[in-house]
């Protein structure tokens, strides 16, 4: 949603990823992610992330200070002119790709080249994309969390496919899907399937 953040306007993007009713008793996922961009989407201005999962929970803030934004408790800072997956995913529900697009992508002090190529292009304005992700972090760089939450790590894995689509007549993301060898996971939007009686 609109918001004005630092007397900026800005843009405030939220994500909230559970584990389904049948997988909660296995694998209890509750993740909470908040991005604030600039109303183009293209500078973070605040990230913040409170994870839980079995035998791990991160949280993880940023600050700014003389227009930088930091991560807290470190000296690694959000490169301009770069997404997070999250406000990447928001960027890509609300504008139709029909070629190839590479962006700056940052995941917790780390910088990836993003390649997004629309796969499948549906009659009723539904777009399934394949998103690449090439790691570009300088070799001394290190994440700044070593093990980070399952879906940052599934987005994130290499040698993993990755797929989202989008209907383009709602503007929203029905679902994502990676893939590393036999392992399949799938988050799908649970509002959109509420909205429409799935």
């Amino acid at each position: 949603k609109n918001i004005d953040y630092n007397n900026k306007k800005s843009k405030l993007i939220t994500f909230h990823t559970t584990s389904t009713s049948m997988t909660k008793y296995i694998f209890n996922v509750n993740n909470y992610y908040e991005t604030i961009t600039s109303k183009n989407l293209k500078n973070i201005l605040s990230f913040k992330k409170e994870t839980s999962q079995p035998n791990l929970i991160n949280t993880l803030k940023t600050y700014q200070k003389n227009n930088k934004v930091i991560y807290t408790n470190s000296s690694i800072t959000i490169p301009e002119n770069t997404y997070n997956i999250f406000s990447l995913l928001y960027f890509i529900s609300q504008n139709k790709i029909t070629n190839e697009l590479i962006v700056s992508i940052e995941r917790e002090g780390l910088l990836y080249e993003g390649i997004i190529t629309p796969i499948e292009i549906k009659s009723n304005n539904i777009i399934k994309y394949e998103l690449i992700l090439n790691n570009n972090t300088p070799h001394k760089n290190n994440p700044i969390i070593k093990n980070t939450d399952i879906f940052t790590w599934a987005l994130f894995k290499k040698k993993s496919e990755k797929y989202i689509t989008v209907d383009y007549n709602t503007k929203e993301i029905i679902e994502c899907i990676f893939k590393a060898g036999l392992i399949k996971m799938i988050a799908r939007n649970k509002q959109y399937k509420i909205k429409r009686g799935i």
